[in-house]
Order: structure tokens, then sequence, then C-alpha cells
């Protein structure tokens, strides 16, 4: 029993010096005292380094922008939902590792808080893929679309059309998948 009550009061109180702490820093950077005098900060150049760029970086500058407008069409937006896996949450009051409990004692009213429901809810998420076909197959990486439910992928286009999509393959090791 002592030793649970030497590990309430140092944990406790190493919560207190580390709220302490941040406290301290946010005031002491707010007021000036640690940034500095923000006065004689100046920003930008009064002049540009370079006046004029040589040729060769000039056309490396062109030739980039030409190839961005002729592949822009071809970048999607891929956006995916995925349910994840049911997770084995205890019951918040019955739970010997609860939080809560391991501060505030067992009769601290938990009926007060939102706990983390155990049934997940489905998780939406974006990422990119480029169309490689002219039938519509699009290369994304595979973090993208892992876990990804059926019937949960879609995709919005350049000029705002969304399709839906679906898995054809992937591949974990290269994080490359085809949809």
């Amino acid at each position: 029993m002592a030793q649970i009550i030497k590990r309430k009061l140092f944990y406790g109180f190493g919560a207190l010096g580390l709220i302490a702490f941040i406290f301290a820093l946010t005031m002491g950077l707010s007021s000036g005292k640690l940034s500095g005098s923000t006065k004689d900060v100046k920003l930008g150049a009064a002049d540009p380094p370079i006046s004029q760029l040589p040729p060769a970086v000039e056309q490396l500058s062109n030739a980039f922008i030409t190839v961005a407008h002729a592949v822009t069409p071809a970048v999607v937006q891929v956006q995916v939902t995925s349910t994840p896996k049911a997770v084995n949450v205890p019951n918040g009051q019955d739970s010997p590792d609860n939080m809560f409990k391991f501060f505030f004692g067992p009769d601290f009213p938990f009926h007060n808080f939102n706990m983390p429901s155990p049934h997940p809810s489905p998780e939406k998420a974006l990422g990119s893929g480029v169309i490689v076909s002219p039938d519509g197959y699009i290369i994304t990486n595979n973090h993208v679309v892992q876990g990804v439910d059926k019937d949960g992928i879609k995709v919005t286009l350049l000029d705002n059309r969304t399709f839906d999509a679906k898995l054809i393959g992937r591949d974990p090791t290269t994080d490359v998948a085809v949809i």
C-alpha cells in the first residue's frame, strides 16, 4: 500500500512539475523575455540575390513548368473509408489500470466523461494517385488503401468529377497499389 501511495505522489508531482515548466516557458516566450525583442527583426532582402537567371536555369524551369502542366490532369485525389477492427477496451469503472481510478480513487464519477467506444467507427483518409492508362488504372501508395472497406475507395479528378474505384492489387513491400 505504501508503494502505491509513493507511486501516486511521484507521478502526481511529476505531472505538476511538467505543467509548471510548460506554463513558465509559454509565459516567458509570450512576454518577450526569452524570445528577444521583435522590433529589430527585418524580413526579406533589400535586393534580390540574383537579378537575372542563367539561361540553363531558366530553360530547366520552363521545362519543369511545361511537364507539370502536361501531367497535372492525371493526378487524382484518392479518398478511402476503412473500419478498423474492434478493440477490446475494458470498462472504465472495472479496469484496474484505469487512469482516473489511479489518480482520483475508486469513487471518481466516471459517468461524467465520454469514454471511447469499444466499437470503432469508419475512418476516412486521403491520398493521391496518378492515372497510368486510358482505361483508368491508377497507381497510388499501398498505405493509402491498406485496410480499405469493400466499395470504400473514391477518386476525384482535377475537374472535381468523382468515381468509385476498386482495389486491383497492392504490394506492401514497395508501398505500391493499383486501383
